[in-house]
């Protein structure tokens, strides 16, 4: 399959009321699915049965709410959403669309890699900024972009890459020109003043200018993104308020998007708002029902108020919110504590959403009990690693059984998963079990904190770092 088929992306011209999309055809043509009969788990069969039959009643379109393709090999949500996908698609028949709306000019590389790693296999992938840039990747072709240097400018490479430095004739320092390890395609070029970054040009690697970030070097901050369309005209203008704590992202301050003329036909306060419009235009196939999965994200949440709020012109739009962590802030007191960001969406009377899918029947019966009659319909769909009792109670094979008192913390290492909580018990527990041993599988950006914190605390003889594994099965037999 090439790599133009698996990204197909979305493009839309703003203010020509023409929009080029890629329909989804109707699905389940068949129920005869051969992976589908290997299901040993009858109730497992008959919901997938189940599905299959009213996705053949009707054209219906699974799409997974996401903010970005992840290029690492192991990641959060993006990774569970993947998995997601592959598993509609080989036990229904049902090709999931990945909707992203984070700016990502490399997503199909990213893409691309996903497929090297057997991660990712659905056929259509739409970015939000593509949409509004007009971006068609299938047919639009690569060019080489050439960087004009003024006569007396002077170039020093820096050793290894193909990157430079850029100098005026008094030696000051200019620009910064990156080009991307892997395809040498030029990334983006950063401008410098008085030893400061005033503005960064990123280049898409179909090899036209895509945006132009321009930093406030005092607050370090971007204020302002212009983002071009391949042909050059301005596509959208994004202003930025300085962040209230540094690292983290700017809130928006405007969004407006121009047409080819030059004219703005739509302007946003919030970037939500523009994320609302993108989807609304999206699916807006009244032939289809459109189910719409997504996982604590809460930029999307502007869109499900816009959808209740228009709901009789989208009455084929479900949207599905999962909650795979306690919802509340203090698990202890589920009644009464404050929500999660993240999980308002899923439970708040005023954004109300057509389905809430949780991992427990325990969490299932909190939400319940706090909301009563209110509560969004609540299903539960525990994790599933997919044992038949036969696999389940065979012996583990070509694997090293770990020894007894061995405990496994699977995850990604992020603030979330506290992975250096587990240090602190484990050193607890061996005061009791001196035997007892802990192990991390997972990869993520904190490991190497939680590396450091195990040779502080003197863990490094009974903690085992494993690293991300694909092959859960084999894992949890190792440890049981």
């Amino acid at each position: 399959m090439s790599a133009a088929k698996t990204t197909k992306s979305t493009r839309s011209t703003a203010g020509k009321n023409r929009t080029q999309k890629n329909e989804p055809e109707a699905q389940g043509e068949s129920l005869n699915y051969p992976e589908l009969a290997a299901l040993t788990d009858d109730k497992a069969r008959e919901l997938c049965e189940k599905f299959t039959a009213a996705v053949k009643s009707k054209p219906t379109q699974v799409c997974f709410l996401l903010d970005f393709l992840p290029l690492s090999d192991s990641a959060g949500l993006e990774l569970s959403s993947f998995r997601r996908a592959e598993l509609l698609r080989k036990y229904c028949g049902v090709e999931p669309w990945l909707l992203t709306n984070c700016y990502q000019p490399r997503f199909v590389e990213n893409a691309k890699r996903q497929l090297r790693l057997g991660r990712l296999s659905v056929a259509h992938i739409a970015n939000l900024y593509d949409f509004v840039q007009g971006i068609d990747r299938a047919k639009l072709p690569r060019r080489k972009v050439d960087l004009p240097l003024n006569a007396g400018w002077k170039t020093a490479r820096r050793e290894g890459t193909s990157d430079f430095m850029v100098y005026d004739s008094a030696g000051r320092q200019l620009m910064f020109v990156r080009h991307h390890p892997e395809d040498l395609s030029l990334d983006y070029v950063n401008y410098i003043k008085d030893d400061k970054i005033v503005r960064r040009d990123t280049y898409d690697p179909l090899g036209f200018l895509s945006r132009t970030e321009l930093i406030d070097a005092e607050k370090n901050y971007t204020h302002s993104a212009l983002f071009f369309r391949p042909d050059r005209t301005l596509a959208l203008i994004e202003t930025y308020r300085p962040p209230e704590h540094e690292g983290e992202r700017p809130p928006t301050d405007t969004v407006n998007i121009f047409n080819a003329q030059g004219f703005t036909v739509q302007r946003f306060t919030y970037r939500d708002e523009l994320i609302a419009w993108w989807l609304l235009q999206l699916l807006d196939n009244r032939g289809i029902t459109y189910l719409c999965v997504c996982d604590q994200l809460m930029d999307y949440q502007r869109y499900f108020i816009e959808l209740k709020r228009q709901q009789a012109a989208h009455p084929n739009v479900r949207v599905v919110g999962v909650s795979h962590n306690c919802h509340t802030v203090d698990p202890l007191d589920v009644m009464n504590s404050t929500l999660g960001d993240n999980y308002r969406f899923v439970c708040d009377q005023n954004q109300r959403i057509d389905r809430v899918i949780t991992l427990s029947r325990w969490q299932q019966e909190d939400i319940v009990a706090r909301y009563g009659e209110q509560a969004n319909p609540v299903s539960v769909i525990p994790h599933a690693i997919p044992y038949s009792r036969e696999e389940a109670e065979a012996p583990l094979e070509g694997g090293r059984q770990l020894p007894a008192h061995s405990i496994a913390l699977v995850g990604r290492f992020a603030p979330a998963k506290n992975q250096a909580l587990g240090l602190e018990l484990i050193k607890k527990v061996r005061d009791s079990i001196p035997d007892a041993t802990l192990h991390f599988y997972g990869a993520g950006g904190l490991e190497c904190e939680v590396r450091k914190k195990c040779t502080e605390l003197g863990l490094d003889d009974c903690v085992t770092f494993h690293g991300f594994v694909p092959d859960l099965k084999s894992m949890y037999k190792s440890v049981d």
